[in-house]
């Protein structure tokens, strides 16, 4: 397989969105009178506009339209407001930007359109209804596909559309990293409704889309939502993600951060009599962690309890008061946060955990911590990232992975202007040591990190060089973030 390419796509509806017109009704301007008469228009059904256009074509072609009649006037259907712009911006950087159309228009309307406006070269694809003139010069259209989908119009879903031509790119080792959702219409909801934290829906302002957004609960749509009357709030959009970013950074530990106990405690709490031998959490307060952690694993599945069921307690952990609104936040303001957790703990208590109501994997970028994984005998084992690489932990360094994740990162043109690192643990402090003036510390009030920062206040020389915030809730670092839009 060819390398992995990663890219932005830009999706676009078609009428009132690339055009600002609708090209179905723009077409009734050869009909006698410049409109359908009533009879015809009464053959329309709910659903079914597909259908309709069929008989308007037969109607205008029973009228004595010809074919270049009608390409004639298509091609002078005016474009909404710097659209072209926007187009010739993506056609001219497809090496960062792929550009699909997805209408409920039909083939032959949409190929003049974008032909006369000199802007066909920067769509790779258009999906809409196939069209065709016959020999006698008449019209015809036919419905893009059948689905199963109960929201949309019965001859296109553009939900289904739009995610299998990701899934096709994706097997040619062409991968979206952000989609960016351009439309207008109440069928253009179904696809944005997929779409992940990371992406951004873009309505038209006053339009039916728009209108349906602000309806919907704040759960119901993961992308972040950004407006738009004129192309040129597109086109700044455009611009924005093919230049180098510049972003914030929001570092994250897991246990006593995000959720609000330790989840190698949660979890022994399966053990028979609700805690495990003295002997063997002795060992775990002793900084031996993985060590113990693994013995505790092994005494629970020896004692029956299942690894489903250890991963099953795991997504009942209680979150920090506010968090879950913090990860919300970075996840509707994916294009000025990115967001990375370095936990002491193991990937799969922490994968189970994300797996909570209210929570979107996909709001966290990347996470560092220990490995885990499922025998065939259905025990848990767990094992160290690091291997006593600092002193600071024997399991892992996160004063070693902070850094290296910034260099990585600058790699692929992501610049970061400021670090907000959010955490507890002593073992907080060794990558909070190697932020600068303009990074933020957030340790948690009656914490160790605390601590350890104020007896560090005493040691001018080795007072951290970041801004110190402390924070007890979710709703005080939600108070920080904010202040960075």
């Amino acid at each position: 397989m060819a390398q992995e390419k990663k890219k932005v796509l830009a999706v676009f509806d078609f009428d009132h969105t690339i055009i600002d017109d609708n090209s179905d009704t723009w077409v009734l301007k050869l009909a006698p009178g410049g409109q359908a008469p009533d009879w015809l228009r009464q053959t329309y059904r709910n659903g079914h506009w597909t259908e309709y256009m069929e008989n308007v074509f037969k109607y205008l072609h029973d009228n004595g339209t010809m074919s270049d009649e009608i390409l004639d006037v298509m091609g002078k259907i005016p474009y909404t407001a710097k659209m072209q712009n926007v187009l010739k911006y993506i056609g001219s950087n497809s090496a960062k930007f792929d550009c699909i159309v997805i209408s409920d228009s039909n083939t032959v309307f949409i190929e003049t359109i974008l032909k006369a406006g000199g802007v066909k070269h920067a769509v790779n694809n258009t999906f809409t209804n196939p069209a065709h003139f016959d020999k006698s010069n008449c019209l015809h259209v036919k419905p893009f596909h059948k689905h199963a989908c109960k929201s949309c119009p019965v001859n296109m879903c553009k939900k289904t559309i739009l995610l299998e031509y990701i899934g096709t790119q994706a097997q040619d080792g062409v991968v979206y990293d952000k989609v960016v959702y351009v439309g207008d219409g109440g069928n253009d909801l179904c696809p944005c409704k997929e779409l992940s934290g990371s992406d951004i829906v873009m309505p038209r302002r006053g339009y039916r889309l728009m209108k349906k957004i602000e309806k919907l609960s704040k759960s119901s749509l993961r992308a972040k939502v950004v407006s738009w009357e004129s192309g040129s709030e597109v086109d700044d959009r455009d611009r924005n993600m093919a230049t180098d970013k510049k972003k914030v950074l929001a570092v994250f530990d897991f246990d006593r951060t995000i959720i609000d106990c330790n989840s190698d405690d949660w979890v022994a709490a399966l053990c028979p009599g609700g805690e495990p031998p003295r002997e063997l959490w002795d060992r775990y307060r002793q900084g031996f962690f993985m060590e113990a952690v693994q013995d505790l694993l092994k005494l629970l599945h020896d004692s029956g309890v299942s690894s489903q069921d250890i991963l099953d307690v795991m997504t009942k952990a209680p979150y920090t008061d506010g968090m879950k609104d913090v990860l919300q936040f970075i996840g509707k303001n994916s294009d000025v946060f990115d967001c990375v957790v370095m936990s002491g703990t193991n990937e799969l208590f922490l994968e189970a955990a994300f797996k909570a109501d209210g929570v979107d994997r996909e709001v966290i970028g990347k996470i560092y911590t220990n490995y885990g994984h499922i025998d065939d005998k259905g025990r848990m084992h767990v094992k160290s990232y690091h291997n006593r690489l600092c002193s600071c932990s024997v399991d892992i360094c996160k004063g070693t992975l902070l850094p290296e994740y910034i260099k990585e990162q600058a790699q692929k043109g992501v610049t970061y202007t400021k670090v907000v690192f959010v955490g507890d643990g002593v073992n907080d402090f060794c990558p909070c040591k190697g932020l600068g003036p303009s990074d933020v510390v957030m340790p948690r009030k009656g914490y160790k990190l605390m601590e350890k920062i104020e007896e560090t206040e005493r040691s001018p020389g080795n007072k951290l060089k970041a801004k110190i915030i402390p924070w007890e809730r979710g709703l005080d670092v939600l108070a920080v973030l904010e202040g960075f839009l």
